[in-house]
């Protein structure tokens, strides 16, 4: 029914810093890990940080 409205809050996101954080915290492990995803997820990270 398009009538039914859900008022349950939304959760807010994660702030900027938590995620600098995460992204540090996952460039620090993929440092020790040599493959090809490893590098792919290590480029993605970067231009992640370049956005934001």
């Amino acid at each position: 029914n398009s009538n039914n409205v859900d008022d349950t809050p939304i959760k807010p996101g994660p702030t900027c810093n938590k995620g600098f954080q995460a992204v540090l915290v996952l460039r620090k492990y993929i440092g020790d890990v040599n493959n090809l995803f490893a590098h792919k997820l290590e480029v993605m990270l970067g231009s992640f940080r370049q956005r934001t």
